[in-house]
């Protein structure tokens, strides 16, 4: 599928919003408010089966000691707000290997690489900036995906 539109994001917004489902609605929301969609899509997708636990765990990610150290920086800004925004240059990789899922975002030779306990209750067992050399390579990557893997 080729990159949305922010025309076609505001579509999806709308058929969405038709609907009274509770997680429909709080969907319509993260449509509107999240900076980083593609981050929030692939979550979605990949990671969490309800917008509660998508709440959960993003939380998580924000409370994290690395992700909210200022002094861990990527790509001149901190790891946070780099995790929080997007950007045209920026790559997204994920992949479920064994029971832990990986996520990382890329932009140049830099990367912010997530690992993530996948159970009963999904929990971040790391965080961390690497290369995208590694990030490719501990991934199993292609060096250019198109994308989100």
């Amino acid at each position: 599928m080729g990159r949305l539109s922010s025309y076609d994001l505001e579509r999806i917004t709308r058929i969405i919003n038709k609907y009274s489902d509770p997680d429909t609605k709080k969907l319509v929301n993260y449509l509107t408010e999240t900076k980083d969609k593609h981050r929030m899509l692939i979550f979605m997708e990949k990671l969490v089966s309800s917008s509660s636990q998508y709440d959960i765990i993003l939380s998580k990610i924000l409370k994290n000691n690395f992700i909210k150290d200022l002094a861990n920086t990527i790509d001149g800004k901190p790891v946070k707000l780099f995790f929080n925004t997007t950007d045209d240059t920026y790559k997204y990789y994920s992949k479920l290997k064994n029971n832990q899922y990986l996520f990382a975002k890329v932009v140049g030779n830099e990367a912010l690489l997530i690992t993530f306990d996948v159970g009963a209750n999904i929990t971040i067992s790391t965080a961390q900036t690497k290369s995208k050399d590694y990030v490719v390579n501990f991934l199993k990557l292609e060096v250019n995906p198109t994308n989100d893997n």
